[in-house]
């Protein structure tokens, strides 16, 4: 295995390790969403309330929890990112599912994650002027996403490069 192979696996394993705590995190932001109490663990102070955030109008799409949507997003992009790691051909279904083309595509919805997310800490800052930490932490878990994918696409370009005839991801 190339060295370069290695760092990409690697990166990816964070990948997936920090969408897994992705996923739990917007698991319990939906039952927050949902729970007709006040959560306990995630109000601190005033501004510092996961509920504030989680109950207001901005907590919704389309009558749908954003914690809901999120939690989806993030499922998908572990399926895709193990099914990359562990060299789950799909070119049999369609040529167009190639590992690299997967790549592309958890980039895209990452970095539109990370756009969206930027949108709701605004929300959260400027308009709600409270904060919730479980959301914080899944923004920054979307963000260092995005830089690992970067990473890896980058990395398999220049492996692609060096060895036209080898790509482990293309």
């Amino acid at each position: 295995m190339t060295s370069n192979s290695q760092k990409i696996r690697t990166r990816l394993k964070w990948f997936l390790g920090l969408t897994g705590i992705a996923i739990l995190d917007t698991v319990y932001l939906t039952y927050i969403h949902f729970k007709p109490t006040a959560s306990t663990l995630c109000k601190i102070n005033d501004y510092l309330d996961c509920d504030i955030v989680n109950k207001s109008i901005y907590a919704e799409l389309f009558n749908i929890p954003v914690s809901i949507l999120g939690m989806l997003t993030y499922i998908l992009l572990f399926v895709l990112g193990w099914m990359v790691l562990k060299n789950i051909r799909l070119t049999r279904f369609w040529k167009a599912l190639r590992p690299h083309n997967l790549l592309w595509f958890m980039f895209a919805v990452t970095a539109f994650g990370v756009l969206f997310s930027g949108y709701l800490t605004y929300i959260e800052l400027f308009v709600l002027e409270a904060v919730c930490i479980f959301c914080m932490l899944q923004q920054l878990i979307i963000i260092i996403n995005l830089f690992l994918l970067l990473s890896v696409l980058s990395l398999a370009d220049e492996g692609k490069r060096k060895n036209p005839d080898v790509c482990e991801f293309c």
